[in-house]
């Protein structure tokens, strides 16, 4: 019988393989760095260098799976990262010269009904285009600055690591913080005669669990080993407890201009909402806007600073264990963005990223926000089908509004060139230079500042290969 149910199901998937359109997709990208040199403030400009630096930028290969038939499809992308990767999720985080390897990967299926499309997953879902595809691997134009949303001030703020909070990539329906999570998402089209509008919704995995201050929604567990007990105040699973977050969003798409609103509710302490626009109103004049804004509360700085529990150390089991919340208060942030980019002719291309970031503490006067100001700007020429070369500048004030009074090196210039040659369409090498160099350094020179960067050099390389 189990040899008949097995020819069935094997037959079945035989059948369904042979009717959906399957494809295969392979890339593999290597970026190290031929030398890297940095140079600090502490011990009168203390330099540090190293030769083919693999941990200097990410590192990986994709293999992608994916098939579609007439209402339905499913599709997943696995990525093997070793090193410091530019995906997210589960990642290494050693030298990429090492072995450690460890993987992530972007998954969704998905069917419709007539106009309504289900889509659940693990996947991207943004509609304002970014224009952060450059003629060369690894351009200024195509850092962290190309997602919308709040990716500088706030992060110096909260120190979160990797430029990433909640507001980070915020129009992308399905990320929060930059992370792709498990999602459910419904969209559905309306076509008019002016414009087709796009409604979508659903709902973000958070795992999120509220935090009070009442003892009475922890348990305290006791644990003694070697005559030393050790209490930990644990939350209670079955109060305030948030597995997803929301998301609304609308979409339009007229002759001049691509519109998009989002409402994202990640936790039931933070929202956020965002407006973007794609004007394409000027011939071979890309222009691109974004307003982001959001507010955080310190339940959230809770949950990222010391996940589900609290504990005291060492005490005697009669303890009392004091509870309570984080340090950071209730803040709210927002960014603008504008990118424009013009088509000069057909081997010619010039454009401009700027963002401007802030946030503020509740409580804090005006003039205490923290601000940041970035600028990028980006010349690229198509040499022949082979050869292609691009200039980056950036201008990064990190510390615009200067709101502790001091001069710590926040504010720096980097410049970026570099050129890509193609052996094809699908298989690259692009090799450049990257300089940075501090313009606010008075205090980390006065203090010697091990932390304050004057400087860095760096010769990175980009392998990719496509199949």
């Amino acid at each position: 019988m189990k040899k008949v149910i097995g020819a069935v199901v094997a037959g079945t998937l035989v059948a369904g393989m042979a009717s959906a359109d399957i494809s295969f997709v392979l890339k593999n990208r290597v970026r190290p760095s031929v030398y890297t040199m940095s140079q600090t403030y502490a011990n009168d400009g203390a330099t540090t260098s190293k030769l083919w630096d693999f941990s200097y930028s990410s590192h990986n290969d994709i293999l992608g799976v994916y098939a579609k038939g007439e209402n339905c499809g499913a599709d997943v992308e696995i990525a093997l990262a070793n090193g410091t990767s530019s995906y997210t999720g589960f990642e290494a985080t050693s030298d990429g010269s090492s072995q450690s390897i460890s993987m992530d990967g972007l998954y969704d299926g998905w069917m419709t009904f007539g106009k309504l499309k289900v889509s659940f997953g693990r996947f991207d879902s943004r509609f304002i285009n970014r224009y952060n595809k450059t003629s060369v691997e690894g351009g200024l134009a195509d850092s962290h600055y190309a997602k919308y949303g709040v990716s500088s001030a706030i992060n110096r703020q909260q120190d979160i690591a990797a430029n990433r909070t909640f507001l980070y990539d915020f129009n992308n329906a399905t990320a929060i913080g930059g992370a792709k999570q498990p999602a459910l998402i419904f969209d559905y089209t309306i076509n008019a005669d002016a414009a087709k509008v796009l409604l979508k919704g659903g709902f973000i995995a958070t795992n999120f669990k509220g935090f009070t201050d009442d003892p009475a929604d922890y348990t305290i567990k006791t644990n003694v080993k070697k005559g030393v007990s050790t209490q930990t105040a644990i939350y209670k699973d079955n109060k305030n407890y948030q597995g997803a977050g929301y998301v609304g969003e609308i979409d339009v798409t007229t002759d001049a201009a691509n519109l998009q609103a989002i409402l994202k509710v990640p936790t039931q302490h933070t929202l956020g909402f965002g407006l973007y626009a794609d004007v394409k109103a000027v011939q071979n004049l890309n222009l691109a806007f974004g307003f982001t804004y959001g507010q955080s509360s310190e339940y959230d700085k809770v949950r990222a600073t010391t996940g589900y529990s609290y504990t005291n150390g060492t005490n005697t089991p009669d303890t009392t264990i004091t509870l309570g919340k984080g340090k950071e208060a209730k803040a709210t942030a927002f960014a603008f963005d504008a990118r424009a980019f013009y088509q000069i002719n057909d081997p010619m291309k010039v454009g401009l990223v700027a963002k401007y970031s802030s946030l503020k503490v509740d409580g804090q006067n005006d003039d205490k926000a923290e601000t940041a100001l970035d600028l990028i700007g980006t010349f690229q020429y198509a040499v022949s089908d082979t050869l292609a070369a691009q200039f980056d500048a950036g201008l990064y004030l990190e510390d615009l509004d200067d709101a502790d009074k001091a001069k710590n090196a926040e504010d720096y210039i980097m410049i970026r060139p570099a050129v890509k040659i193609s052996a094809s369409k699908n298989a690259a090498i692009t090799a450049g230079l990257e300089y940075s160099m501090s313009i606010n350094d008075k205090d980390a020179k006065d203090n010697n500042s091990a932390d304050a960067t004057k400087m860095t050099f760096a010769i990175p390389i980009v392998c990719r290969v496509a199949l």
